[in-house]
C-alpha cells in the first residue's frame, strides 16, 4: 500500500495535512522532548507514568496526548486491546508490575526476561492513538534506570527490533528479551 500525503492523518495542533510533513515534525518534537525526560528520575512505574510520558512528549503536536485512545486500532497481523478493556489489562499489568517491585533487585538476565514480557503486554496494550512504541521505549529505559540498568531500546536496530515487537504480540517475548540481553549493561553510579 503506498500512503498519498492526506490518506491517513491524524487531526494535530499543528495543522499539518500532509502525513510526511507531519510525521517529520512529530519526530523532531517527540526526540527533543525525549532528550528531557531522559533526565528525570521516576520511582513509580504505572499507568499515570506511562500516559505522563505520552503526554510530554506529544503535547506539542496531539491535544490527545496522554490520553487513552478511544477507537480500536491495528497494525497488520495485530489487532490491540479493546477499548472497552483498556483500563482493566492496564490495571492487571501495573499492578503486577508493583508486586514485582518495579523489577529492582533481580540479577539482569531475569530483569530482560521480566522486562520482556512486560513489553509485550503494554504493546498489546497499546493505549494511545499514536506514539505507543516511543512512550514504551522512553518507560522501559526509565524502569530500568530505577533497577540499576542502562537499557535503551532506540540503539536496536530496527528491523530486528520490529520484528520482536510483532513476535510480541502474535508468538512470544523470546526475542524481545534476547535483544534486550544484547544490550543491557549495569548503570554506572556517578
Amino acid at each position: 500500500m503506498t500512503l498519498k500525503n492526506n490518506d491517513y492523518i491524524l487531526e494535530n495542533k499543528l495543522g499539518i495535512k500532509d502525513i510526511f510533513i507531519l510525521n517529520e515534525h512529530e519526530r523532531k518534537i517527540a526526540t527533543f522532548n525525549e532528550i528531557i525526560i531522559r533526565r528525570k528520575n521516576y520511582k513509580k512505574f504505572n499507568f499515570n507514568t506511562l500516559k505522563s510520558m505520552h503526554k510530554e512528549l506529544f503535547k506539542e503536536i496531539y491535544q490527545w496526548a496522554g490520553m487513552v485512545r478511544k477507537v480500536n486500532i491495528s497494525k497488520g497481523k495485530c489487532f490491540f486491546c479493546p477499548v472497552e478493556n483498556i483500563y482493566s489489562f492496564a490495571d492487571t499489568i501495573f499492578q503486577k508490575l508493583e508486586k514485582e517491585n518495579y523489577l529492582k533487585g533481580i540479577s539482569q538476565d531475569e530483569f530482560c526476561k521480566k522486562a520482556a514480557d512486560l513489553f509485550g503486554d503494554i504493546n498489546a496494550l497499546h493505549p494511545f492513538r499514536e506514539g505507543n512504541g516511543r512512550t514504551q521505549r522512553l518507560f522501559l529505559y526509565h524502569l530500568a534506570k530505577n533497577a540499576g540498568y542502562e537499557l535503551d531500546l532506540n540503539k536496536l536496530d530496527k528491523n530486528k527490533y520490529m520484528t520482536a515487537s510483532i513476535e510480541s504480540m502474535l508468538v512470544s517475548n523470546d526475542k524481545m528479551e534476547n535483544l534486550m540481553k544484547s544490550i543491557i549493561k549495569p548503570l554506572i553510579k556517578e
